[in-house]
């Protein structure tokens, strides 16, 4: 006897979406330039999401939502304190005419430090101008006078008011 033929239904799975449409349209519409900006854009939109849902999120899915954003958070304020720390340790730096450490800090401050943190951000570019400034004067005084127009170049561009008087002197 033959076996009776197996018959092979489709099955048809529906997939749950990543994102709402309402996601993916503020991600094209917005283009966020930085990862800060991303997170946050997604996190409102979860809430948005969780606030249309009938029954909201569920009590796991809220709970990985609030891990996800206290590790965002945690990792913002690390940033924010090697940025500090970064600056501190330039502004030291720049204290003992260490002027090439000073500005190595202070481009490290400048990578770690978040769009959102202004006043951070203020201090470092400071820090760099003041910093290329004084390398340029201390160059000039060594007759190193090649490089000391150069750093008097980046004082100037970053804004020092003084850079422009010392870039032409030199």
């Amino acid at each position: 006897e033959e076996a009776p033929a197996v018959v092979e239904e489709d099955v048809v799975v529906e997939e749950t979406p990543v994102a709402t449409p309402e996601v993916v349209e503020v991600a094209e519409a917005t283009e966020p330039e930085t990862t800060e900006t991303v997170v946050e854009a997604v996190a409102e939109e979860v809430k948005v999401a969780a606030k249309d849902t009938p029954f909201g999120l569920d009590d796991e899915t809220q709970k990985l939502v609030d891990e996800a954003l206290a590790i965002e958070e945690a990792r913002r304020d690390a940033y924010d304190k090697h940025a500090i720390q970064c600056i501190a340790n330039g502004e030291d730096a720049l204290g003992r005419g260490k002027y090439d450490t000073a500005i190595a800090q202070f481009k490290e401050a400048s990578d770690s430090v978040r769009e959102s943190r202004q006043d951070l951000r203020n201090k470092v570019d400071e820090g760099l101008a003041e910093a290329w400034y004084r390398k340029a004067i201390m160059l000039r005084q060594v007759n190193n006078l090649g490089d000391a127009e150069n750093a008097a170049r980046q004082a100037r561009q970053l804004g020092h008011p003084a850079a422009e008087e010392l870039f032409v002197q030199i």
